[in-house]
Parts: structure tokens; C-alpha cells; sequence
């Protein structure tokens, strides 16, 4: 046998592979890796999230902040956005994106949680007025409520 003859341990494609092995093995291991950290980051998330105060109903209106728009808090508090507007005696077109930080700079003089503390009101007065326990329905089978 000739030295001609003898496989090269060098070969440039058997290097080629190898280096591609090598590469295919390092994604995927930093795959797993990254998959591994977002997963345990989604789960301190959900955690965090099922311990938060609000509910699917809010009750409390000292929870509604400055950051929070009209029509969220008409959403989250079951209250009429065209409600919450005319109370406010605010025009509703142009300003539906606007925060209540912001609500209170253009329309309250800059003085601070002026539309929030009127926007509590009357979140507390459509309540009382126009928000009472439904009737518990009972029906019993063959009857119609």
C-alpha cells in the first residue's frame, strides 16, 4: 500500500461535514437553551398575573390610573363610554386615544387627577342609579322563564 493510497484523516469534505455537524449541534442546544428561558419566563408571567388585584369586573375605582384611557376604563368597568363623555362634557372624537394624564392637561388645566376623580364619580353614580342585582332567574324543567 502506498502512501498515495492511505484516506487522508484531513479530507476538505469530511471536514466540511464535520464543521456542519458541529454548527447544527450548537443551534440546536442554544434552541433548547433559549426555549428553555422564555418558557420559565412565561410561567413567572402567568404566576404574577393570576395574583393580580384586578379582576374581570373591577369593583374598586380607586384601581383606574392616569395611564389608562376612557374607553378602557368604559370596558373594565362596564360603563357606557358615551356616558363617561357626556358626564365629562368632552367631546369623545379625537380624544377616545388620549390617557387621563393627558385629558387633564388639555382639559383641566394641568392640574393633576381632576378627569380621574370626576371620571370615579361617575363610574359610582352609573352604579348607583342605573346598576342594580339582577333578578335570580329559577326555572324548572318544562317551564319558561
Amino acid at each position: 500500500m502506498t502512501s498515495d493510497d492511505a484516506p487522508s484523516p484531513f479530507e476538505p469534505h469530511d471536514l466540511t461535514t464535520r464543521w456542519q455537524d458541529i454548527l447544527v449541534v450548537i443551534l440546536v442546544v442554544g434552541g433548547l437553551v433559549l426555549a428553555t428561558l422564555f418558557s420559565v419566563r412565561l410561567y413567572q408571567a402567568m404566576a404574577s398575573l393570576r395574583h393580580s388585584h384586578l379582576t374581570s369586573t373591577p369593583r374598586d375605582v380607586a384601581l383606574i390610573k392616569n395611564w389608562m384611557t376612557i374607553p378602557y376604563i368604559a370596558r373594565a368597568y362596564r360603563v357606557p363610554e358615551e356616558v363617561i363623555w357626556k358626564s365629562l362634557g368632552i367631546e369623545s372624537f379625537g380624544n377616545r386615544p388620549k390617557t387621563l394624564f393627558l385629558l387633564d392637561r388639555e382639559y383641566a388645566g394641568g392640574k393633576p387627577d381632576v378627569i380621574m376623580g370626576k371620571v370615579k364619580a361617575i363610574i359610582l353614580t352609573y352604579r348607583r342609579e342605573f346598576q342594580s342585582t339582577p333578578p335570580v332567574v329559577t326555572s324548572t324543567p318544562g317551564s319558561h322563564p
